[in-house]
C-alpha cells in the first residue's frame, strides 16, 4: 500500500493577510524516504530554527511568550526558513552558514553587536596570590641572606679580636705614624730610612700606578698595529703578527718577567754600555732617558696651559668647530714656546745621560726591576689586545667599508673614519676586561724585587705584624683602582655605542 504525501502545514496569517502555500521542494525532501536517507548520510534534516541569543553575563533572560512576536519570538514548531516572511522575526539581521555536519543545515550567525545597556565600570583584577607570594618569599630569602652574611663577618671579626688579644698584638691605624727603618729602592717619591709607614704604603701605590699606566699605554699602541697587520692583507705582516701573537700570549707573565729581568742585569756595565743617539744609555743599571728639567712654577703654567687648551677644545667640539681637536696641543705648544724662551742662556730644558767614571749621570734612570716589569706587561697585554683589535676591525661590516671606496676615500681614511670608530665600539668591553687585568697583573713585580703596592704591604706586614689592617689597606687600595678605571671605560663605552631603539 503506498503512503500518501504529508499535506502541508497550514501557515498562520501574516501581516500582509494569509499566505499562499508553498510550492513542492526541488531537492526532494517532500519525498518519503528523504529524512532516512539524509540521516544515513549524516545531514541535519528538518525545519531549520534559529538559535536564541544568549542574555548578556550578568543579565537575567527576558521571559518570551508563545505568541509574542518581535525580536525575542520563537518561531512555531515546523515552520521552515523559506516560510518566514522577509525582515520578520529574529532572522532579520541574521547570516546563514554550512555547518560541519552538512550543506543542508544551516545556522544563523553571530549577529551585530548590541547596544550597551548602561556604562558599567569593570571591577579591577586582584594580584594573584602566588604573585604576593614570590615577591615575598624572595625579598624575605633576599634579607635572610644578607643576615647570614652579616653574622658570618661579625663573627670572623670577633674571632680575630679574640686571637689579637690573646696573644696581646696591637691593633689600630696608629702604626701608619711610625718610620719604617727600611729603605725603597725604587720610588715616584723621595723615600728614606725614617719614612713613615703611609708615606711608604702611598709611594708603593705610586709605584703600581705609574708601571700600570705605562704598560697600558704602551699595550695599546703595539696591540693595535698587531691587529692592524693581522687583517691588512699582506702575507708577511699577517705571519708577523700571528708568530708574535702566538709566542707571547702562551707564555705565563711571570716567566716573561723573570727571561727580561734577566736580560737587562746581563746588560754591559755603564763603560760598556749601548748608546742611541747620545740621548739614551742601556747598561745593566737600567735604561736612561733624557729628563725635562722644569721648576714648579714651570709646571704651573703647563698645568694651566692644559686646562685651557681642554676648554678651548670642548668648547669648539660644542660648536662644531673641526679646529676643536688641536687647540688643546696648540695651547701646550705655545706654553713650551714661551718656557723655553723666558729661560736663561745657557740653561738647557733637558737632562742628557753623561757617564761619569763607573754611574751615569743626569737623565731619567729606570731601574732593571721597573724596565722589566713594563716591558714584560707591555708585550704580553699586546698579545690579547691585538686579537681584540683584530676581533673589532673583523666585525666591522663589509658594505660599510665598500661605501667608503665608492665615496672616493683611500685605503687609510676608510680605515681612520669607518673602520676604527666602528670597531671601536665592538671592543671597548673587551679593552675594559683586559686593561683591569693587566693593572693587577703589576702584583707580579714582587717575584723581581720591584717595590709595587703588594710587594710594600706585604714587607710592612712583616716588619708591623699589623696584618688584617695592611691587608684590608691593601684590598681598598686595589679595589679602589679598578674600580675607577672600570666606572670611566664603562661611561666611555655609554658615550660611544650607537643610540637606537629598542
Amino acid at each position: 500500500m503506498d503512503r500518501a504525501s504529508p499535506e502541508p502545514i497550514p501557515k498562520p496569517p501574516g501581516p500582509d493577510g494569509p499566505t499562499k502555500p508553498s510550492p513542492p521542494r526541488s531537492d526532494g525532501a517532500d519525498q518519503p524516504g528523504h529524512r532516512a536517507r539524509l540521516t544515513r548520510v549524516g545531514c541535519q534534516t528538518g525545519p531549520i530554527r534559529p538559535r536564541a541569543r544568549q542574555p548578556p553575563v550578568g543579565h537575567a533572560a527576558a521571559p518570551v511568550r508563545p505568541d509574542q512576536s518581535g525580536p525575542g519570538a520563537r518561531p512555531p514548531a515546523g515552520q521552515a526558513e523559506a516560510d518566514m516572511p522577509h525582515g520578520a522575526g529574529p532572522l532579520r539581521a541574521a547570516r546563514f552558514r554550512p555547518t560541519l555536519r552538512g550543506a543542508a543545515a544551516a545556522r544563523p550567525a553571530r549577529t551585530a553587536p548590541r547596544a550597551a545597556t548602561g556604562a558599567r565600570r569593570l571591577p579591577e583584577m586582584p594580584m594573584p596570590r602566588f604573585a604576593s607570594f614570590r615577591t615575598r618569599a624572595g625579598f624575605t630569602i633576599q634579607v635572610g641572606l644578607l643576615l647570614v652574611i652579616a653574622l658570618v663577618l661579625a663573627g670572623l671579626v670577633l674571632t680575630a679580636r679574640e686571637n689579637i688579644l690573646g696573644q696581646g698584638m696591637a691593633t689600630g691605624f696608629g702604626f701608619l705614624d711610625r718610620s719604617t727603618g727600611w729603605p725603597v729602592n725604587v720610588s715616584v717619591i723621595e723615600l728614606s730610612a725614617r719614612s713613615s709607614y703611609a708615606r711608604v704604603l702611598l709611594a708603593g701605590l705610586l709605584n703600581t700606578l705609574t708601571v700600570g699606566a705605562l704598560a697600558l699605554l704602551l699595550a695599546t699602541l703595539l696591540g693595535t698595529v698587531l691587529g692592524l697587520m693581522r687583517v691588512s692583507g699582506n702575507l708577511i705582516l699577517e705571519i708577523i703578527g700571528t708568530t708574535y701573537v702566538e709566542i707571547f700570549r702562551n707564555v705565563p707573565m711571570i716567566l716573561q718577567a723573570f727571561f727580561w729581568y734577566a736580560v737587562f742585569t746581563h746588560l754591559p756595565s755603564p763603560r760598556q754600555a749601548i748608546t742611541f743617539a747620545d740621548a739614551v744609555v742601556l747598561s745593566n743599571r737600567g735604561l736612561v732617558l733624557p729628563e725635562p728639567e722644569f721648576s714648579a712654577a714651570d709646571l704651573a703654567v703647563l698645568g694651566l696651559a692644559a686646562l685651557a687648551g681642554v676648554a678651548a677644545s670642548v668648547l669648539a667640539a660644542r660648536r662644531g668647530l673641526r679646529a676643536g681637536r688641536w687647540l688643546a696641543l696648540s695651547w701646550l705648544l705655545l706654553a713650551g714656546v714661551l718656557l723655553w724662551a723666558g729661560r736663561a742662556p745657557g740653561v738647557p730644558m733637558l737632562s742628557l745621560p753623561e757617564l761619569q767614571g763607573l754611574r751615569i749621570a743626569g737623565g731619567l734612570t729606570l731601574k732593571p726591576e721597573f724596565s722589566a716589569l713594563l716591558v714584560g706587561l707591555t708585550l704580553f697585554g699586546a698579545a690579547y689586545i691585538g686579537e681584540i683589535v683584530r676581533g673589532g676591525l673583523l666585525s666591522v661590516e663589509p658594505g660599510k667599508l665598500e661605501a667608503g671606496r665608492a665615496l672616493g676615500l683611500t685605503p687609510g681614511q676608510v680605515n681612520r673614519f669607518i673602520r676604527l670608530p666602528l670597531a671601536l665600539r665592538a671592543m671597548l668591553p673587551a679593552l675594559s676586561n683586559q686593561y683591569i687585568w693587566l693593572m693587577k697583573a703589576t702584583t707580579v713585580g714582587i717575584a723581581i724585587g720591584y717595590p709595587d703596592f703588594f710587594a710594600v704591604v706585604s714587607t710592612a706586614i712583616n716588619q708591623s705584624g699589623q696584618t688584617l689592617e695592611l691587608l684590608a689597606i691593601l684590598m681598598l687600595g686595589f679595589l679602589a683602582v679598578n674600580y675607577t678605571l672600570g666606572f670611566a671605560l664603562n661611561r666611555l663605552n655609554e658615550r660611544l655605542k650607537l643610540k637606537g631603539r629598542s
